[in-house]
């Protein structure tokens, strides 16, 4: 029963995906009225149960939602100040074509960031 159990835990452990993305694209970032584009790669870690992305974790709680299927990855979070919304992200991934889509807004200091982009999965940490 003892070695049932242990082949049960270490088959659902070979079955469990993380993997990184590097993904090139745009960066528009809006500051009141004046917009600027960057030319932009960032790095994400997608496991099984979150998203790793600019030093944020991506999980599902109560201010924050993931996603991931077959055909998508999608996220988001709502950062809280003193009970007032703060700052909104989100975004997605479509797996099949590699886009993504990402969107950022700070409420209290009129910044905001929307990065549109194609990933490509890495073999190991590209940041």
């Amino acid at each position: 029963m003892k070695y049932l159990i242990l082949l049960l835990v270490f088959s659902i452990n070979a079955y469990s995906e993380s993997f990184y993305l590097v993904c090139d694209g745009i960066e528009d970032q809006r500051i009141s009225d004046e917009k600027n584009l960057i030319k932009k790669s960032v790095g994400i870690k997608v496991t099984d149960s979150s998203l790793n992305y600019d030093d944020t974790s991506y999980g599902t709680s109560s201010n924050s939602f993931y996603k991931k299927t077959d055909l998508k990855i999608t996220f988001n979070k709502t950062i809280y100040i003193n009970e007032k919304i703060e700052s909104f992200v989100q975004g997605d991934i479509d797996r099949i074509s590699g886009n993504i889509s990402l969107s950022h807004n700070n409420f209290i200091t009129n910044y905001s960031y929307f990065f549109d982009g194609k990933c490509k999965t890495s073999q190991e940490k590209a940041f």
